[in-house]
């Protein structure tokens, strides 16, 4: 019988709106096509390193940090 990794921190969409203090509302209409997750039957659950991770890829860089990455690339010509 093939083994499943299951997560050990499966959250539910309220402990996701509790920690990223965005609406049920809001995460259950994206929670399907961006937050990663786990189904089980009709019920969706979330890894917390992975919700920590989705929100990291989210952050939005100021101008000062664009500048400076767009300088260091145009210098080195890698992508930091």
């Amino acid at each position: 019988m093939k083994t499943i990794n299951i997560p050990d921190d499966l959250m539910t969409l309220a402990d996701v709106a509790a920690m990223t203090a965005l609406s049920q509302d809001y995460l259950y209409h994206i929670y399907k096509t961006q937050i990663p997750h786990y189904m089980f039957g009709t019920t969706p659950r979330f890894s917390k390193k992975e919700v920590i991770e989705w929100i990291q890829s989210k952050r939005v860089y100021t101008k000062k940090e664009t500048v400076a990455r767009a300088h260091s690339y145009c210098v080195t010509g890698r992508h930091q």
